[in-house]
């Protein structure tokens, strides 16, 4: 239920305003049909991730699991495009906040992230390991991927108020950022846009967050988004 509704109050991002403008719904029918198709895609990414696969060979990993992807066309189209990261982000929130009561509940060792690392992943992956001839594809991509998971944030902030647990979201985050901001891959023509998104993407939350609500960790991402300035020789 969450997840449909996540979609129906989904935003996109213009690139230059970042001023959020509504896109339009998928048919309740058709939703649900793809929300199954995101899971079968999702679980069999996941369970590479877990095997090991898409560390050993993260080219051949990728190429298959996109061909999987598009062959359900869930890329062909900028909605369809937004709705896969929203079922995937549900997916990983929901699944961190089940494995994070069964480990208070059982007093077991549970792994409450691994849907959000795997998913982590494949965001890193796409963006480093695509062609690489196609820098503004690649920061598209970024852009809409960050205005995704911005706004499922806001829409569980607003949804739990205080009780709201921004685990999933710091971590998605945090783990995007990181992931791509590694040298190498051909990355680096891309670099500087994807931080300026992170930035923008952090400036949104911030003013959009209910006061009171915790903000350290977007202390935190702002911290590694804004690039320290050094002295000049001649000012130290």
């Amino acid at each position: 239920e969450w997840a449909m509704q996540v979609l129906e109050e989904t935003f996109v991002s213009e690139p230059e305003g970042h001023q959020p403008v509504e896109v339009p719904r998928l048919d309740p029918k058709l939703y649900s049909a793809l929300i199954i198709r995101v899971e079968r895609v999702f679980r069999e990414w996941i369970r590479m991730c877990g095997m090991g696969e898409v560390d050993q060979n993260p080219h051949s990993s990728l190429a298959r699991i996109i061909q999987e992807i598009h062959a359900d066309g869930l890329m062909s189209s900028d909605l369809m495009i937004a709705s896969f990261f929203r079922i995937c982000i549900d997916i990983c929130v929901i699944k961190y906040h089940a494995m994070t009561v069964e480990a208070k509940r059982s007093l077991r060792p549970q792994q409450p992230a691994l849907a959000i690392d795997a998913f982590v992943k494949l965001v890193c992956s796409i963006l480093r390991l695509s062609d690489p001839s196609l820098p503004s594809t690649k920061i598209n991509l970024a852009r809409q991927f960050l205005n995704i998971v911005a706004n499922c944030a806001l829409l569980e902030a607003k949804k739990h108020g205080p009780s709201f647990d921004s685990g999933p979201f710091y971590r998605i985050l945090l783990g995007t950022y990181t992931g791509v901001m590694r040298p190498g891959d051909g990355i680096d023509r891309i670099r500087n846009g994807v931080r300026d998104d992170f930035r923008k993407t952090l400036q949104l939350l911030r003013s959009r967050l209910s006061p009171g609500l915790p903000s350290t960790w977007l202390d935190v991402l702002n911290d590694l988004t804004v690039p320290s300035i050094q002295p000049h020789p001649t000012q130290m």
